[in-house]
C-alpha cells in the first residue's frame, strides 16, 4: 500500500514513516517493558505522500486593530505541524491541528497593523502551501454606521443653542458604534455637504445637533455649552436630531450626510449615509371593508407616522380616534354614513396626513382596480357595505417638507 502511494520511497523511508507516526505502545508481557510503535497506516501515507493542501474559510473573517482573534480555518489536506501567516502586522499563535479540514489559531493583530484585506498562507511541514486571497480583514478599533430615520421629532430650532423644538419636525439620524469596550463621545458634527452643518458647539456658527440615547428620550447636550459626553457601548447607538431649513433643502432626498465623532482620547471617526425619500407609506387597512350605517374600527399599517397624524377616507366617511401606536401603525375609527354612495372609490380616497405638510395619497391597485363601496344585497334592506378601504398600496404624489 505505501509502495503503491509513494512509487518512489526507498524501504528506510517507508519503515520511517511507520516508526514516526505509529502510536507507542508498552508490552510487559515479558517481564521486561519493552515500547515499540503501533502502526498507523493513515498518518504514514500522509507523511510519505502528504494530500493537497487546499482552504476554503477563514472564521471570524475580520478583526480590529490591537486585539486578538481567535479563528477557525478550513480546507482538506490539513496535517499536524502546519502554520499560518497572516501578513504584516498580524502575530499568528495556537495553531492546532484539529482534523486534516480544520485548525484552529490565533491572530493578534498589532496597532499600527495596516488597514484593510489581506491573503492568509496555510503551510505544511513538507513545505507544500496554499494561499487565500482576501481572507482577512483588518478594521480600525473604533467604527461608525449612520442611518437617517426620516423626520420623526421635533427637539431642537435653529440657532446654537434651540434646545427646544420651533414647531417643525428635524432631521433624525441613528449614529451605531462598532468598538471592543465602547467608547466615550465628546462631540459630534454633521454636515450636508451643501454648506449645512449641526454640531454640540456653542457659540459658533453652525446650528445644534441635538443628541439623545433615544427616539423620545431627553437630550443629553449640556444647558449652556452644547456639548456632550457620552459613553456608547459596543453596538450601541445615539439618536440625532437637526433642524430642517429652506423648506427642506437640508435634507434633500439624494444628498449625502456625513458624521463626525470625536472620543475621549482625541481621536475622532466618521461616517456618512444618503438622504432617502421621507414620505410616508400605507401598505394596509384592516379591516378593508364597513357597512353603512356603523362605525368600524381600523388598524392602518405603513412607514413614518407621527403624533398629530390624520386620515381622511373620503366622502360618506367620517374618520374619527386616530391614535398613532407607532411609526408604522394607526388606529382610527371610520363611521360610515347610512347615504353612503356606492361603487368603487377613487384612488385617492384614503389620505393619511402628517403634521406640518407630510402627507401620502394612497394610489390604486397595481391592476388598476379602484377602492370599492358596494352595495350590499343580502336580505333586500338596501344597506351599502365598503370593501377597499385600502388593500397593499404604493405611495401616490406627496409633499414631504417641513417649513421652518
Amino acid at each position: 500500500m505505501l509502495r503503491q502511494a509513494a512509487p518512489n520511497a526507498t524501504v528506510d523511508q517507508m519503515l520511517g514513516a511507520l516508526q514516526s507516526t505509529g502510536v507507542p505502545i508498552t508490552d510487559t508481557r515479558s517481564g521486561t517493558p519493552v515500547t515499540r510503535p503501533r502502526i498507523r497506516v493513515d498518518l504514514a501515507l500522509d507523511q510519505l505522500a502528504p494530500p493537497a493542501v487546499t482552504w476554503t474559510a477563514v472564521m471570524p473573517n475580520n478583526g480590529k486593530v490591537g486585539f486578538a482573534a481567535p479563528v477557525t480555518i478550513t480546507g482538506t489536506g490539513f496535517v499536524a505541524g502546519a502554520t499560518v501567516n497572516a501578513g504584516a502586522g498580524i502575530t499568528v499563535s495556537n495553531v492546532v491541528f484539529v482534523s486534516p479540514t480544520q485548525l484552529t489559531a490565533t491572530f493578534r493583530i498589532d496597532g499600527a497593523a495596516t488597514l484593510g484585506t489581506r491573503n492568509v498562507r496555510v503551510t505544511l511541514p513538507t513545505g507544500e502551501m496554499a494561499t487565500l486571497s482576501q481572507a482577512f480583514t483588518v478594521n480600525p478599533a473604533v467604527t461608525v454606521t449612520l442611518a437617517f430615520n426620516g423626520k420623526l421629532r421635533d427637539k431642537v430650532g435653529g440657532g446654537d443653542t434651540a434646545r427646544t423644538g420651533d414647531g417643525a419636525l428635524d432631521g433624525t439620524l441613528t449614529m451605531t458604534m462598532s468598538a471592543t469596550g465602547g467608547r466615550t463621545v465628546t462631540a459630534l458634527r454633521l454636515s450636508n455637504g451643501i454648506g449645512g452643518v449641526w454640531d454640540t458647539v456653542s457659540p459658533n456658527g453652525s446650528w445644534l445637533l441635538g443628541v439623545a440615547t433615544s427616539l423620545d428620550g431627553p437630550l443629553l447636550n449640556d444647558v449652556t455649552t452644547m456639548a456632550v459626553n457620552t459613553m456608547v457601548a459596543d453596538g450601541g447607538s445615539l439618536r440625532l436630531f437637526a433642524s430642517d431649513y429652506g423648506g427642506g433643502l437640508g435634507f434633500a432626498t439624494g444628498g449625502t450626510l456625513t458624521i463626525v465623532a470625536t472620543l475621549a482620547d482625541g481621536t475622532s471617526v466618521q461616517a456618512s449615509t444618503r438622504v432617502t425619500s421621507t414620505a410616508p407609506t400605507v401598505s394596509a387597512v384592516t379591516p378593508n371593508q364597513g357597512t353603512s350605517g356603523t362605525a368600524v374600527p381600523v388598524t392602518i399599517d405603513g412607514t413614518t407616522f407621527v403624533n398629530g397624524a390624520t386620515v381622511s377616507a373620503g366622502t360618506g366617511i367620517m374618520v374619527g380616534n386616530v391614535a398613532v401606536v407607532s411609526s408604522t401603525r394607526l388606529t382610527a375609527t371610520f363611521t360610515i354614513a347610512a347615504d353612503a354612495t356606492g361603487g368603487r372609490r377613487p384612488p385617492d380616497a384614503v389620505r393619511v396626513g402628517l403634521p406640518r405638510g407630510h402627507g401620502i395619497r394612497v394610489g390604486p391597485d397595481p391592476d388598476g382596480h379602484r377602492h370599492v363601496l358596494r352595495r350590499h344585497l343580502g336580505g333586500g334592506d338596501g344597506r351599502h357595505s365598503i370593501a377597499g378601504f385600502t388593500d397593499t398600496r404604493t405611495a401616490g404624489p406627496a409633499s414631504d417638507t417641513a417649513p421652518v
